[in-house]
């Protein structure tokens, strides 16, 4: 019996992706108010749509409190995309394959 997931063939939708499609867009929120309204940058809101940085757990909070969003949906989804990521990171896959399995599957 294994307990290793197989990876995710199709990328997970991002934190990023899942703000910006399922609130701000039909809330008629634009990054910069909703930025303001939760005390960040402009850019760093523009960061997380843009997948160019991750959701960490104090922004996770500031998210739950404007959006009504639970911060562990807001960290399951980061989980999500950081565990696809480094499923398919040539590195992290060379890495691994050179770990013994030490518990038979």
């Amino acid at each position: 019996m294994s307990f290793a997931p197989k990876p995710r063939k199709k990328p997970p939708v991002t934190p990023g992706e899942l703000l910006l499609h399922e609130f701000l867009e039909p809330m008629n929120l634009t990054q910069m108010q909703f930025a303001a309204a939760i005390g960040v940058s402009r850019a760093y809101v523009s960061d997380i749509v843009n997948g160019r940085r991750g959701i960490s757990v104090e922004m996770a909070l500031r998210f739950e409190a404007a959006l009504s969003m639970s911060a562990e949906f807001w960290i399951r989804a980061q989980a999500a995309t950081d565990l696809y990521k480094a499923q398919h990171d040539a590195r992290v896959k060379t890495l691994t394959q050179k770990i013994p399995r030490l518990l038979a599957a």
